[in-house]
């Protein structure tokens, strides 16, 4: 597995870290539906000798947080773990704010609405999302809005484009075997987001 480290040079980062661009003044904002525990990404630095400050991570609950079963010990905290200490090893020098917010009802439209509310961080980054026509017009419709509000804020807004490319529905309930279905991932799917693939 590749470290953060390991990304910086293969991406060439490290004349930007030699250029003293580490972040510092910046925050980056997560969106998750899960939890995580803060010493996970705090001791996955440390491992690899980054210099980060002790109180870098400010996490905020929208809606309650997340769900009891979505706690620290679930499925997904590993997906909000990665999210933050990849994000956050890359970028040592910036402060982190987590939006936590419940898996249920309307808390994926709520916590970017607060995260850009807020206006308090430079990017927003999401890896969670689900296949597209999962979404009615209105609720499309919703979550463009907000991710209008947060350009024009100067925000980016950047998700990851989904495990199945082109086929997202496919790793989606309840699609589990594959299917010639044609699907995009929201809200990578959405014009005013920034869409990323994986390494």
């Amino acid at each position: 597995e590749y470290t953060v480290l390991d990304l910086a040079a293969k991406y060439d980062v490290n004349p930007l870290y030699a250029a003293g661009v580490t972040g510092a003044g910046k925050t980056i904002g997560i969106a998750t539906l899960a939890g995580y525990r803060q010493s996970d990404a705090y001791g996955y630095w440390n491992a690899l000798g980054l210099p980060v400050a002790p109180n870098r991570i400010t996490d905020v609950l929208v809606d309650g947080g997340p769900l009891a079963d979505d706690g620290p010990g679930s499925g997904g905290a590993g997906e909000t773990t990665l999210d933050v200490l990849l994000s956050g090893g890359v970028a040592p020098g910036a402060n982190i704010r987590v939006y936590l917010a419940p898996n249920a009802n309307n808390g994926f439209l709520d916590m970017f609405a607060t995260a850009v509310d807020e206006n308090i961080v430079d990017t927003l980054s999401v890896s969670w999302g689900a296949a597209e026509v999962f979404n009615g017009p209105a609720d499309l419709a919703a979550f463009h809005a907000v991710f209008v509000q947060a350009a024009l804020q100067g925000i980016p807004v950047i998700a990851a484009s989904g495990d199945a490319g082109a086929f997202d529905i496919n790793s989606n309930f309840p699609y589990p075997t594959c299917t010639t279905l044609l699907t995009a991932d929201h809200p990578a799917s959405d014009t005013a987001v920034l869409a990323a693939g994986g390494t």
